[in-house]
C-alpha cells in the first residue's frame, strides 16, 4: 500500500510517515457450506521505525481502511472494499434465511 501522507493506526506507535508499506492478510477457506467462504485470521503491516529495522504489527482492517480513506485511496484498494462488505452482507442474509428455513444449522444451534 502507498500512503501519500503521514497516517496513524491504533496498534502502531505514533504517526507513520508517507510511503510504501507491505500489508498482509491471512485468510482460510471454510468448508461449512456449498460455496466458498473465507475467514480472516490476521492482517499485519510492516513498519520501518528506523533505517534497517523492520517491524511487523497486527492491525485492525477497519483502522487501515480509515487511514486509507483519510489518505484519499480509491475504494477498490481498501481492505474492506464496498464490494467485499456487500458480499459479506449478502452472505449473512443468505445464512440467516437458510437457518430460519431449517436448511442450514450452525454447530452452536
Amino acid at each position: 500500500m502507498v500512503f501519500t501522507r503521514p497516517f496513524v493506526l491504533a496498534r502502531c506507535d505514533g504517526e507513520q510517515p508517507a510511503g510504501r508499506y507491505v500489508v498482509e492478510t491471512s485468510e482460510e477457506l471454510q468448508d461449512v457450506v456449498s460455496f466458498p467462504v473465507w475467514r480472516r485470521h490476521s492482517t499485519t503491516i510492516r513498519l520501518h521505525p528506523r533505517p534497517g529495522l523492520t517491524q511487523t504489527v497486527p492491525i485492525d482492517p477497519a483502522d487501515l481502511d480509515a487511514a486509507l480513506v483519510d489518505d484519499g485511496a480509491p475504494a477498490d484498494i481498501r481492505v474492506e472494499s464496498r464490494l467485499r462488505r456487500a458480499h459479506r452482507a449478502d452472505m449473512k442474509a443468505f445464512l440467516d434465511t437458510a437457518r430460519s428455513e431449517g436448511i442450514f444449522r450452525s454447530g452452536a444451534e
